[in-house]
């Protein structure tokens, strides 16, 4: 009996052990980033892509980690990475040549890795909404107009990360429009705001648009999770 009541406690000591292991691992801090090789490994074996040279490394904080790159197409592109696990994991990617906005807790991070182009100068992000009003089921509605810029000056940046004002976040994450999910939400559907315009806009050193053919952004695809948005080019129809 006196073996038996033994073995009990070793059993649940060895169990409270395994789950303190496991709790203690998944709540470690970050740890290092990864090797440049590994990096070079993922992005091929995730993106399908073969690193020619990794540019640089950028935390947006401890857990969260950008890689601008140029593939061996010269392709200039982006890869990130967050701490979620307890290991380093591979989330998205964007080999467009364009822009990407990262929100990382409270905070929208304006991300972007561009092919060099003499003629370039800097670049607009736009938010864009027309004003509407009308009538439904009775009820008037008013949606204001929406217009924002914040402006870039990349002509010797090639690649960065900017933090983005707090009102970019309702921007891009609170005013798109949504499918009704109740028959409630139906009566007021037609009512909704029209989706803000977001894009990119390149500009010369004398404020003139760049042409798609002067400055194209390529058409590799990207991917990405979570709270990450990629931001496309805008063509001068397009912009109010």
């Amino acid at each position: 009996m006196a073996y038996k009541k033994i073995g009990v406690i070793l059993a649940v000591i060895i169990v409270i052990a395994l789950i303190w292991f496991g709790i203690s691992k998944f709540y470690a801090n970050p740890d290092t980033f990864l090797s440049k090789q590994t990096i070079k490994n993922q992005i091929k074996e995730y993106h399908q892509m073969n690193v020619k040279k990794i540019q640089e490394t950028i935390y947006l904080d401890d857990a969260h980690v950008v890689i601008p790159f140029i593939s061996e197409t010269d392709k200039y592109a982006l890869a990130f990475w967050q701490w979620k696990e307890a290991e380093w994991q591979s989330i998205g990617h964007n080999a467009m040549g364009a822009y990407t906005i990262w929100k990382v807790d409270d905070q929208n991070y304006l991300i972007w890795n561009v092919k060099p182009n003499d003629s370039l100068e800097y670049v607009d992000l736009l938010g864009q909404r027309e004003r509407e009003y009308g009538i439904t089921n009775g009820n008037d509605f008013y949606h204001p107009e929406i217009d924002m810029t914040e402006k870039l000056n990349v002509s010797k940046e090639v690649y960065g990360m900017k933090p983005l004002p707090s009102v970019w976040d309702k921007v891009i994450f609170e005013f798109q429009p949504h499918e009704p999910t109740s028959t409630n939400e139906m009566f007021h559907f037609q009512s909704q705001p029209p989706e803000i315009n977001v894009g990119w806009v390149p500009y010369d050193s004398q404020d003139q648009i760049l042409s798609v053919d002067n400055y194209f952004s390529g058409n590799s695809g990207g991917s990405g999770g979570g709270k990450i948005v990629h931001i496309f080019r805008l063509t001068e129809d397009e912009i109010k």
